[in-house]
């Protein structure tokens, strides 16, 4: 279960960034200063989330299914996610 829970994380952590870089590219669709905004920083893209909602939903989607196959790989950890959490400090 072990590999299974590793495996989890990295395709969560994958699709995670996938929707951070799809949230990017709207953002600079939008404008410059939304772009490097939203970069810069990281409370903005939820103004922006806000403000863009159909053009940012999909990729506030995406990262929330990253969030969720990360919090399933913590669930099947064989050893109640402690090595995880060791990797990932949020968990602690």
């Amino acid at each position: 279960m072990q590999g299974l829970s590793t495996i989890l994380l990295a395709v969560g952590g994958v699709i995670i960034i996938v929707g951070y870089i799809m949230l990017l590219i709207a953002a600079f669709r939008e404008g410059v200063l939304w772009g490097l905004l939203c970069f810069c920083f990281t409370p903005i893209q939820l103004v922006f989330l806000i403000v863009h909602w159909q053009v940012a939903k999909r990729p506030f989607l995406i990262q929330l299914l990253g969030y969720a196959v990360v919090f399933v790989a913590y669930l099947v950890a064989p050893d109640g996610g402690a090595q995880l959490r060791g990797s990932l400090p949020w968990l602690s």
